[in-house]
Order: C-alpha cells, then structure tokens, then sequence
C-alpha cells in the first residue's frame, strides 16, 4: 500500500504466547499477559529520507496498542529504523496485546506519532485467535534482513 510519503507491504503476522529473542550470543525470553504479534514486511520511502516512528495494532473494537518497547535495542526493527526512496528495507514490528484483540486486527503505520493521520497506511491482517503459536524466537543476522524469525513456516 502506499501513502503519500512511503510505501509499505507486509509479509507475515504471527502471534505466539512466547517470544525469544536471541542476539551477539544471549537468549532473552519475554512473556506477557497477552501474546505477542510479530510482523514482517518491506517499507520504503517515496521523496525523502524519513523514518517511521509510529507503528501501532488496531484491534477490532477499536482499541489501539503501540509498539512494544521492551525487547532489546540490538535488533533492528521500527521504529528507529531510517527509509530511503528507491531502496525498500525489512521492517520488523513487534506488539503486545490481549489475546483477544488479535483477530481481525490491523497494522496502522505513520511517519509521526504528532500527525498520524496526516500520513498514514492501515493493512488488515487475516491471523485469528486460532493462530497463536507456542513461542516466536527472533535471532539477529549478520546479513540482510537483520533478523531471522524462528521457527520458519
């Protein structure tokens, strides 16, 4: 889908009750109250360098869940991540939800969290309640993309 500023596509989203994250040699696990969505997918900027700060799960009842701030800074993923016109990148975004916010959820994406509306893609997801994984693990990658999400479908 493509908005005024960028573009973005999503590949996967998976949802797990479990989520490891392993990098530079170190396993954490995170566990939650709810479960945990994993999306992948390619962003890219259409004009200008920009970056996407604003990634949030629009359940839906309407409510909205940001971005998980709690896994570790040394896997790259959105937001932080810069976007340039002509060279799509991976994009990885990670959210925390109840469980029951998962099915028929959408992925909101905006250049700023100050004016989302301004700019902004919603992609609706077709993952239900059903889909729920045991565990997800996200290894970094010394390669492109920066992160592999295990177990492979």
């Amino acid at each position: 889908m493509e908005a005024r500023a960028f573009a973005l596509s999503l590949d996967s989203a998976r949802v797990a009750r479990v989520l490891n994250v392993e990098t530079f040699g170190k396993s954490k696990t995170y566990t939650s109250s709810g479960v945990w969505v994993v999306v992948e997918g390619e962003a890219e900027a259409k004009f200008k360098t920009l970056g996407l700060t604003s990634g949030e799960w629009l359940s839906r009842s309407g409510i909205r869940y940001v971005l998980t701030d709690r896994l570790w800074a040394t896997i790259e993923m959105m937001p932080g991540d810069v976007y340039q016109p002509g060279l799509p990148r991976r994009v990885l975004l990670v959210f925390e939800v109840p469980e029951d916010a998962v099915a028929g959820g959408t992925v909101v994406v905006a250049p700023t969290k100050l004016l989302p509306l301004n700019d902004e893609i919603r992609i609706a997801t077709t993952i239900s309640g059903k889909d729920i994984e045991p565990a997800i693990t996200i290894r970094r990658n010394e390669e492109r993309p920066p992160w592999i999400v295990l177990p492979q479908r």
